[in-house]
């Protein structure tokens, strides 16, 4: 078995998948490494901070197997600038993170993945049948009415979320924004105790994806995030069919759907029909076999990266050759 010499390059803005036991390397097998030395690698990962220098140095050296790692809305950032440049030129064998799957090319594995633990989906789904509804047990353990909804994020590059938060203002309604979007109220307690904890307080999460018309098949932990604190989903993005076999798209408020209005209102119209909405299981259950199909998946792509570097051993670069080649010829 051909061993895997991996470089991470582009991950500046995500240093810690490097070291990422959940996107990296339990992935690796008996042998294989992860270096900084790129000329000692014989594979490439390229994240979405790609910097000039990283692209040269690709662009120079196409004898790897090169694995793009999509974290971020492809063609949207100008940070990902260089990275959307190589997603567009197919200058890559595989890809994997937060995209649909695609045979031999495209490998789903989104961003959370890493909250997605063996008991964790039972749990939930047992919380809501069994929890209060409507309140909440406060640290001292005194018992509080749910407040109405947050938002958590840092900011807003679609406008959709200062969108929803005037409509929720004409109603008078109000959202607690911890982050630094709208920033309104303290984030000293969710970072102590956690997005999931923290949310269980609110009746509604607004968890809006930064971009819904991006790659095939993205999404981000913020679904999830409000998922497992069993609070209601307000959420503006979109689910493939992977992503229905783990959440029950039933128990979340699509954001901008057809009926999206007329279910806000029937929800507020008494607090029996939040109750009844509040009530279903929150994931699937097939959930859990799910996760476990996409880290197979991802494990299957490392081991083909295995073939083609394989296929490049002996390979040498043309004079001059300082172009990105198509890697899906």
């Amino acid at each position: 078995m051909i061993n895997l010499s991996i470089c991470c390059l582009g991950f500046i803005g995500n240093p810690g998948f490097i070291t990422s036991q959940d996107y990296l390397l339990q992935f690796l097998k008996e042998g294989d490494s992860v270096t900084t030395n790129f000329d000692e690698c014989n594979t490439l990962i390229m994240g979405d901070f790609l910097q000039p220098d990283e692209m040269m140095k690709i662009c120079q050296n196409p004898a790897k197997a090169v694995i793009m790692f999509l974290g971020e809305p492809r063609n949207r950032f100008p940070f990902s600038q260089l990275s959307d440049m190589m997603w567009n030129a197919t200058a890559y064998h595989v890809a994997y993170g937060c995209i649909a799957n695609k045979a031999n090319k495209w490998v789903k594995y989104p961003l959370y993945i890493p909250l997605c633990k063996e008991d964790v989906f039972e749990q939930t789904n047992k919380y809501v049948q069994t929890t209060d509804a409507l309140a909440y047990a406060t640290a001292t353990g005194e018992t509080e009415g749910k407040r109405f909804a947050a938002l958590i994020n840092r900011h807003d590059p679609a406008s959709t979320r200062g969108k929803i938060l005037e409509e929720m203002t004409q109603l008078r309604l109000q959202v607690d924004c911890p982050g630094e979007f709208n920033n309104n109220c303290s984030n000293e307690e969710l970072n102590r105790i956690g997005k999931p904890e923290w949310l269980k307080r609110y009746m509604f999460n607004i968890c809006f994806e930064n971009y819904v018309d991006s790659q095939p098949g993205y999404i981000t932990e913020k679904l999830m995030d409000a998922c497992l604190s069993g609070t209601v989903p307000i959420y503006n993005g979109k689910l493939d069919d992977v992503d229905e076999c783990i959440f029950n798209k039933d128990r979340i408020i699509f954001y901008g759907s057809p009926n999206y209005a007329e279910k806000m209102d029937w929800l507020m119209a008494s607090p029996a029909n939040y109750e009844e909405f509040y009530r279903q299981p929150v994931f699937m259950p097939s959930a859990w076999t799910t996760v476990c199909q996409m880290k197979q998946q991802v494990s299957n792509m490392f081991d083909g990266c295995r073939d083609i570097v394989l296929q490049n051993l002996g390979r040498t670069k043309a004079p001059g050759d300082n172009t990105c080649p198509a890697k899906d010829e």
